[in-house]
C-alpha cells in the first residue's frame, strides 16, 4: 500500500512538471527571423536617394551653365542675325588741313598752302617760281578783279576775294611724258597755279594747284607741287 503511494506521487509530480515545461515554452514569443532584404532595403534607400539629388543637382548645374552660355551668345550677337563687322583701327580718317592736299570740301583735289604777307609779294613769288623753272607764262587771269567788277551786274551778295590770280603755263617735256601715257591728258593743258586772299581772313594768302588724276599725270602734279613749295618758302 505504501510502495503504490510513492508511485502515484511519483506519476503526478512528473505530470506537473511536463505542464509547467509546455506552459512555459508557449508563454515565450519566439524571436522573429532578420528579414534581411528589409534590411538590405533599409540600407539601399539612402544611398539611392542620394546618388539621385547628386545627378539631379548636376544636371541642373550643367542645364543653367548651357543657359548662361547661350545667353551670352545672344547679347554677343546683333539683333538682326547679321554678322558684326571688325572694325580696323588704323582706318580713321585724317584731320583736313591746308597745308598740303585738301581734304573733303571743294578742294577735295587741290594742294594748298597758306601764307602770312601782302597778296602782291606772294603772288611775285609765285611768278618767279614758275619762270626760275624754265617755264612761260602764257596768261595771268585775274579772278578776283573780274567777281568784283561784275558782282553788281549779276546780284552779287558779297566780294569774295581782295584779289584772286590764276597764273597759265605748259611743260614742253612733262606735257609729253603725259601725253605720250595717255593721249587724251591734252584735255589738262595748260597747267595752273592760283594765289588768292579772301575778304574773310585778309592777310592769309593761298597758293595751289589743282591735283589732276591718274597715273600718266603724277610727273605733272609733282612739277606743280613744287612750284607750290617754292612759292611759299
Amino acid at each position: 500500500m505504501t510502495f503504490s503511494l510513492t508511485i502515484s506521487r511519483l506519476a503526478l509530480c512528473t505530470l506537473l512538471a511536463v505542464g509547467a515545461t509546455s506552459a512555459a515554452a508557449q508563454s515565450t514569443p519566439a524571436a522573429k527571423p532578420a528579414d534581411a532584404s528589409g534590411a538590405a532595403d533599409t540600407a539601399a534607400m539612402p544611398a539611392a536617394e542620394t546618388g539621385g539629388a547628386a545627378a539631379a543637382d548636376s544636371a541642373a548645374s550643367g542645364d543653367a551653365a548651357a543657359a548662361e552660355t547661350d545667353a551670352a551668345s545672344a547679347d554677343a550677337a546683333p539683333a538682326d542675325g547679321s554678322v558684326a563687322p571688325v572694325t580696323d583701327g588704323g582706318d580713321a580718317a585724317a584731320a583736313a588741313s591746308t597745308d598740303g592736299p585738301a581734304a573733303g570740301g571743294a578742294g577735295e583735289n587741290s594742294y594748298r598752302k597758306v601764307v602770312d604777307g601782302a597778296f602782291d609779294d606772294v603772288a611775285f613769288s609765285v611768278e618767279q617760281a614758275i619762270t626760275n623753272a624754265g617755264l612761260v607764262i602764257d596768261s595771268t587771269s585775274h579772278v578776283g578783279e573780274m567777281l568784283s567788277r561784275t558782282k553788281g551786274d549779276i546780284g552779287g551778295a558779297q566780294d569774295l576775294y581782295t584779289q584772286a590770280d590764276v597764273f597759265s603755263f605748259c611743260s614742253a617735256i612733262e606735257s609729253r611724258k603725259a601725253m605720250e601715257a595717255d593721249i587724251t591728258n591734252i584735255e589738262f593743258c595748260p597747267y595752273t597755279v592760283f594765289v588768292y586772299e579772301t575778304v574773310a581772313e585778309p592777310g592769309k594768302i593761298t597758293i595751289g594747284h589743282n591735283i589732276y588724276p591718274g597715273e600718266s599725270m603724277a610727273g605733272v602734279n609733282s612739277m606743280l607741287t613744287a612750284l607750290v613749295d617754292t612759292a611759299a618758302d
